[in-house]
């Protein structure tokens, strides 16, 4: 017994509709990462730390991930590529928690050892952030993000990871 013509369009347009759903959450979900078997696109070095992590799911939903907010930066500034831009993911630096990047609030300062010493890292509480600025330059916005990689230190990731001396 054959099914309905109606039945195999309607099964059709049903897994149209899912697989379209499907791909639009990936895209918008945080990157899988596991701490010492990524590496970052930007650095090439594992990312062992994830409360430093930052990254997105690409439109064929694989995971792209950064281990320092300032090889996020760079990547973004040197290639966007073409297309919609992807939901930037951010480690929120104390509750290890994924945030998206515009809803974090981001703090640099000098004594905070990052893997590849931009000093910056990710929280999403605001007065979570203002404590810790107490000791940096301040709190900003992700849209500010690559004004301090990219102005304040210029050279960061060409010195390599950071040391404390």
């Amino acid at each position: 017994m054959r099914a309905p013509r109606w039945w195999a369009g309607a099964g059709a347009t049903v897994l149209t509709l899912v697989l379209s759903a499907c791909g639009t959450a990936e895209r918008d979900a945080p990157p899988d990462l596991v701490a010492g078997r990524e590496a970052c696109l930007e650095c090439g070095m594992l990312i062992n730390e994830l409360r430093f992590a930052s990254g997105y799911v690409d439109s064929e939903g694989i995971s792209h991930g950064f281990d320092d907010l300032g090889c996020l930066a760079r990547h973004v500034e040197t290639d966007a590529g073409p297309g919609p831009a992807p939901t930037i993911w951010v480690m929120d630096f104390e509750k290890h928690e994924w945030r998206r990047a515009t809803d974090a609030w981001f703090v640099r300062g000098d004594s905070a050892l990052t893997p590849m010493g931009y000093g910056i890292v990710a929280l999403g509480d605001s007065l979570e952030a203002a404590r810790l600025a107490v000791h940096g330059d301040g709190v900003f916005r992700y849209d500010a993000l690559r004004q301090h990689v990219i102005e304040r230190q210029p050279g960061a990731a060409s010195r390599g990871a950071a040391t404390k001396e």
